[in-house]
């Protein structure tokens, strides 16, 4: 689960310095604007694979996570 950072003190379990975006199954969240990129490719990873996921980085100049 994702949450603003003004409300996750309240949260009963919490997971400091995950990823930018995690993906669980169907499921694609990042921790915001700031993460776009990250999540835009992740998306484009999971539906097309992650041969295109690449290519669009490298079209934008973005360094691409080797995993």
């Amino acid at each position: 689960m994702t949450a603003h950072h003004a409300v996750s003190s309240e949260l009963t379990c919490q997971v400091i310095d995950q990823p930018k975006v995690v993906i669980d199954g169907n499921l694609i969240t990042g921790k915001g604007l700031g993460t776009v990129v990250d999540f835009a490719l992740a998306i484009t990873r999971k539906v097309f694979g992650h041969g295109r996921a690449k290519a669009v980085a490298n079209g934008i100049v973005f360094e691409y996570p080797k995993s």
